[in-house]
């Protein structure tokens, strides 16, 4: 299967389910950068260049896990990508696990993640400058932002007039 030259930790899922490269790869990575900065690390792990252990599954497995379940259309070709990537004995029970976490009914952690994160940056804001907490109100309109921008498929990502509407911007 061709590959699309992307950085894998910021690669949209259709890039590995055979979509079309087009605009929507850029909505996702801006999701990416939206949840870097908010976060200070990336979304998903980097691929690490001397290891023989990172697949492309894996990130798969991340993005699920963060994000929620892929749409299942899409479940034929995780198979076949896991299929591919993993060898010996532990490579059935390892399916039945991925499928669980990549199609399973259940949500992403990225709220829950993103409420422990506003919390903690809202805390050190109150410290370090004595502003009410409600100063940091906005930080909560980055949460549907990334969901939008973040969709794992592509015709269901958030335009960017739609992303900067919700986003109130205040002290401007």
């Amino acid at each position: 299967m061709p590959y699309i030259t992307d950085h894998d930790h910021l690669r949209a899922p259709e890039a590995f389910f055979g979509g079309s490269f087009d605009f929507t790869h850029d909505l996702w990575r801006t999701g990416c950068v939206i949840f870097s900065l908010f976060f200070k690390r990336p979304p998903f792990p980097k691929r690490d260049p001397f290891s023989d252990e990172w697949r492309d599954h894996m990130l798969l497995r991340y993005q699920a896990r963060l994000l929620g379940a892929f749409p299942s259309k899409w479940s034929p070709q995780f198979e076949m990508i896991a299929a591919e990537s993993i060898r010996g004995g532990e490579r059935e029970e390892w399916l039945r696990n991925s499928r669980r976490t990549a199609f399973g009914p259940r949500p992403g952690l990225l709220d829950k993640l993103f409420q422990e994160r506003q919390m903690v940056i809202t805390k050190r804001v109150k410290e370090s400058t004595g502003c009410p907490e409600d100063d940091c109100g906005s930080l909560g309109d980055l949460l549907p932002v990334i969901q939008g921008l973040m969709q794992h498929d592509p015709d269901c990502r958030m335009l960017p007039q739609k992303a900067a509407a919700l986003i109130k911007w205040s002290g401007i």
